[in-house]
């Protein structure tokens, strides 16, 4: 296998396995009454002064972050396995593709989960993680490639 066959490969098995903590992280286990068992002692020991109504909003902001987060990185390993046989443009509409395509699948499944609701407002600001992420590494890539030209 050639070095950028295997590399091809790589940035597609990237892509499954971020895909696939993504989808275990939409299972029961990691609904708001679960997460919350981790997540109030460490806000309450971050912030010791919280009451109940700001530990519920403190809350709901690290989840909803979380999934900023992890769609920005599904934004850019989805863009990294498209890369390889497209330019930057025809990279990054991939990604976007593939990116509302698993938005729209994370929430389909947690509506058909007892201890889920799947919502729409969640496929948005998924979607908007990861065109974040493609937004990054496109910018990145443009401004690094300039700075190759002024180099030259």
């Amino acid at each position: 296998m050639t070095g950028n066959l295997r590399e091809r490969l790589a940035g597609w098995l990237l892509l499954l396995v971020w895909a696939g903590v993504i989808w275990t992280f939409a299972g029961a286990s990691f609904d708001a009454s679960n997460t919350s068992r981790l997540l109030a002692p460490l806000l309450h020991f971050l912030l010791p002064d919280i009451g109940p109504e700001g530990l519920e909003r403190a809350h709901f902001l690290v989840r909803k972050s979380a999934h900023l987060a992890e769609y920005a990185v599904l934004g850019l390993v989805s863009w990294r396995a498209a890369a390889f046989d497209l330019g930057t443009l025809r990279s990054a509409l991939t990604a976007a593709v593939l990116v509302v395509a698993m938005a729209g699948a994370d929430e389909w499944r947690q509506s058909l989960l007892a201890e889920r609701t799947g919502a729409l407002a969640d496929v948005w600001l998924d979607t908007l993680g990861g065109l974040l992420g493609v937004c990054v590494i496109v910018l990145w890539r443009r401004r690094s490639q300039g700075a190759d030209r002024e180099r030259a």
